[in-house]
């Protein structure tokens, strides 16, 4: 665009200033302030009316995070300003990407660009080949001095000089900058939590213990279990700080994690807890712990059945634990999270749930049966759903309707196409001025963007109505070649359950997801009277049989304390083959009920029979 440049410096106009204090250049606490001060003098000695100042201290590497730049590009739609003024190009960014997004929007809103360090006014024509290099120059700039500040901090991370952890860490006080001191209190219970650890004691039961001996948040709450196994995991226990875990990439602008090779270890950064001998010992029994039990509130999301079962008593999800038992009859049981989290004692607390636990085996083996037979059922009637949703799909298709109707939106569409090209035609003969153009011109747009809108989805939608009618052809051939049931078992009958529910009346409930049935889309409506299809209830045997072990452990344990009452629970175990955390528990409901006492020597003796009926 050629223009007389003198006389586009002598006329007057109404200007916004945007400054942005370089985050690294320009440190002096004024050197923002002086720039928009400079800026605006330089203005008014123009004889410029300065309408708005935008004034930020931000990377210019990305838009992100720059709210002044973007009220700015906001005003720039209004009539507010005319001239855009700004010291230097790489005070306005340094990204050819926004770079250019921005020239576009300047362009589409007629403004102009001056920058005040080359007194001249931008031209695109001119100038617009050289601005592009010269932002991908301060671009590279910007990431090699990402590039040496990352170095830097590394260096000062590696040589103990920069740690600056700025949160509050359990068991040590910050006394200085990167200088901790042990807060004893803490750190006692600390090396409580490692030691019942190495003895075996899990996270849940360390969690109470602690609490029950003072142990708080800094709020004064329960520290979750969760919370003690990291800590006891953590380095840090023995002084060792781990750092550069993530860094910034300048790219994207985002943090990105570092391959562990990478990290930082900084030994000797914290007084040490405990020795670095001790802290191996808990690691390796709390890591064997995690492979042989499974306690999956860590591992929820590992198994087939995660996540799809749910107690029919408080609505809480069940977890999967290998059983204590010793020896080959070890099995997988699945437990209610509040009845393990907060107990069976209703008198206690109102979180208690009273549900049974779930037998692995036993579940896998009566979802295979019930749906081998209810799937039967489900397909192999007359009425059955695959025919119902042939009727609906080819109801909703109606393909000469959907024709009919892109038809009379592609007759509307070529309206508004032709109205566009008159509004052009009187822009130019000056019939309609540049601001009811732009007016008329986004209102006729929007519809046709609408207008084709709607037709692509009538497009799509009857395409994916063809593909699905297709589709349940063959699950119809299927059927009646007698294939589908016979598929439907073992793993991958599973993905189609959308839920099992424990119900406390030894009853189990199993929800089947009606499009993974059928791979159907979902705007596919069979209608809320039909979810009752898609469920079957059936009666589960396992809580009895549960019940009943527990119930015999009880009695040949009263049985051993007769012979000898001064064993270890870790003997007891031994001769019942259970776990000693098991003995534990039959021991507390025998002494609940009154069945066995312990003299002031520590000998157990025997007081009642335990009786099945409690």
């Amino acid at each position: 665009m050629l223009y007389n440049e003198q006389q586009e410096m002598n006329k007057h106009y109404k200007v916004a200033i945007y400054n942005r204090c370089s985050t690294d250049d320009e440190k002096q606490a004024n050197a923002l302030e002086l720039q928009a001060k400079q800026s605006r003098e330089l203005c008014l000695n123009r004889g410029w009316t300065v309408i708005n100042q935008y004034v930020e201290a931000v990377s210019g590497t990305t838009t992100k995070g720059r709210t002044e730049y973007m009220q700015m590009l906001e005003d720039m739609k209004t009539d507010k300003w005319e001239v855009l003024v700004i010291k230097s190009l790489d005070r306005l960014m340094r990204n050819n990407g926004d770079w250019y997004k921005f020239l576009d929007a300047m362009a589409t809103n007629r403004k102009k660009l001056f920058i005040y360090m080359e007194n001249k006014f931008f031209d695109m024509g001119r100038d617009g080949f050289l601005s592009g290099i010269q932002v991908a120059m301060n671009a590279e700039f910007s990431r090699n001095l990402s590039a040496k500040i990352k170095n830097s901090h590394r260096y000062r991370q590696e040589h103990k000089s920069g740690l600056n952890i700025t949160r509050d860490i359990y068991g040590w006080t910050k006394i200085a900058k990167d200088k901790y001191e042990l807060n004893e209190e803490e750190a006692k219970y600390y090396r409580i939590a490692m030691q019942l650890a190495r003895e075996g004691l899990g996270f849940y039961e360390i969690s109470i213990k602690l609490y029950n001996m003072g142990a708080r948040t800094a709020d004064g709450k329960k520290i979750d279990g969760t919370v003690w196994k990291n800590r006891c995991l953590s380095e840090r226990s023995y002084g060792t700080v781990i750092l550069h875990k993530t860094e910034m990439n300048f790219d994207i602008h985002k943090r990105e994690d570092v391959p562990k090779e990478e990290w930082v270890y900084v030994e000797n950064a914290l007084p040490p807890i405990v020795t670095k001998e001790e802290w191996e010992q808990t690691r390796a029994v709390i890591m064997a712990r995690s492979k042989t039990d499974n306690p999956t509130p860590y591992a929820i999301g590992k198994y087939p059945l995660s996540g799809k079962i749910f107690c029919g008593h408080c609505g809480a999800k069940y977890h999967r634990f290998l059983s204590r038992r010793s020896g080959k009859d070890k099995v997988i049981i699945w437990k209610c999270a509040s009845a393990y989290k907060n107990g069976r004692n209703k008198e206690k607390t109102e979180l208690a749930c009273l549900n049974e636990n779930v037998e692995e085996k036993k579940l896998l083996e009566l979802v295979e049966k019930t749906s081998e037979e209810y799937l039967g059922d489900l397909f192999g009637s007359e009425d059955n759903i695959v025919d119902k949703c042939l009727k609906l799909i080819r109801q909703m298709l109606n393909k000469n309707n959907s024709s009919k109707k892109i038809d009379s939106l592609k007759k509307e569409l070529r309206k508004q196409e032709n109205k566009k090209d008159r509004l052009y035609e009187k822009l130019m003969d000056g019939v309609i001025d540049d601001e009811n153009f732009k007016k008329y011109s986004k209102d006729v747009e929007t519809k046709i963007e609408s207008l084709k809108t709607e037709i692509s989805l009538i497009k799509v939608n009857s395409a994916a109505l063809d593909i699905n009618e297709q589709r349940l052809l063959k699950i119809k051939e299927t059927i009646e070649n007698g294939e589908l049931i016979k598929r439907a078992k073992g793993k991958c009958l599973l993905n189609m359950i959308e839920k099992i529910i424990v119900n406390p009346n030894a009853t189990i409930t199993i929800y089947y997801n009606k499009y993974k049935l059928l791979g159907l889309v979902e705007f596919i409506n069979l209608g809320k009277d039909d979810e009752e299809e898609y469920k079957t209830t059936v009666e589960y045997d396992g809580h009895r049989s549960l019940k009943e072990r527990t119930n015999d452990e009880k009695r040949k344990l009263l049985e051993e304390i007769r012979k000898e009452g001064r064993r270890s629970y870790a003997q007891y175990g031994k001769l019942l083959g259970i776990s000693k955390i098991d003995v534990g528990a039959r021991m507390k409901e025998l002494f609940n009920r009154g069945c066995i006492s312990r003299n002031e020597f520590g000998e157990l003796s025997v007081i009642k029979d335990w009786t099945d009926e409690w």
